[in-house]
């Protein structure tokens, strides 16, 4: 079962403190992490809060925006 849903996915491989999702767009992809950890962050004021971490083994994405194809605040 998952060997069939992974192969619908795509390998990508990015750099630590790489944003992949900036304020503003629209997410586009649902995100698995194989290794290191990610953050969802807002900008509030004068710096950046951190919303939700994810690590190895989860999902990783802006969930709203994905599902509603609309632009979010959310930095990933």
């Amino acid at each position: 079962m998952w060997k069939s849903f992974a192969d619908l996915g795509e390998l990508i491989k990015t750099q630590k403190g790489e944003i992949i999702k900036k304020t503003g767009s629209t997410e586009k992809y649902l995100n698995f992490i194989i290794q290191g950890s990610g953050g969802i962050l807002l900008w509030n004021n004068t710096n950046f809060v951190c919303i939700d971490l994810c690590y190895e083994g989860e999902f990783f994405g802006d969930y709203m925006s994905l599902l509603n194809q609309q632009p979010s605040p959310q930095y990933g």
